[in-house]
């Protein structure tokens, strides 16, 4: 089974991953120019991951971000999501 096989799931276009992007769109964490980087969380935290690792300080690896990601991940029955850049680990 190759690499990309072993992660389809986080791949998958489900109906949690477009309800959380909505919601982080809806409170403001992204635009919809960031609509990428709300996917990419949104991905992260519907398939329970620990760590996201990113190098975007821009968008997603700043405090404000990570607070406002993680109280909407609380409210909808999630885990906290740590973002952090490569260096951090």
């Amino acid at each position: 089974m190759g690499l990309i096989q072993k992660f389809k799931k986080l791949l998958s276009d489900t109906e949690e991953v477009k309800e959380l992007t909505q919601r982080y769109l809806m409170e403001g964490i992204f635009t919809v120019t960031q609509i990428d980087d709300a996917i990419h969380v949104a991905i992260a935290t519907t398939n329970y991951l620990n760590i996201l690792v990113s190098w975007n300080r821009q968008h997603l690896v700043r405090i404000k971000s990570k607070i406002k990601v993680n109280s909407v991940n609380l409210s909808m029955g999630y885990y906290p999501l740590e973002i952090v850049t490569p260096e951090e680990l």
